[in-house]
């Protein structure tokens, strides 16, 4: 893992989350129910599928960069 991918990986994880939550709490509080939900998460624990992604962000980018 580089400074990079590690930047790169926790904005992406963070831009996700934040993005989820903001969309379904605030822009979208009508949709905010079990059936609109991706895969069924809601937006208070999208922190653990953010943190995936973050991992397999900065994995990557690491691999590309030097």
């Amino acid at each position: 893992m580089n400074k990079e991918g590690a930047v790169i990986g926790m904005i992406t994880g963070l831009a996700l989350s934040a993005g989820y939550i903001i969309y379904f709490k605030f822009l979208h509080p009508e949709l905010n129910t079990e059936n609109h939900w991706w895969f069924g998460i809601s937006p208070e624990g999208i922190g653990a599928p953010g943190m995936i992604v973050n991992f397999m962000v900065s994995t990557v980018i690491s691999k590309f960069t030097p």
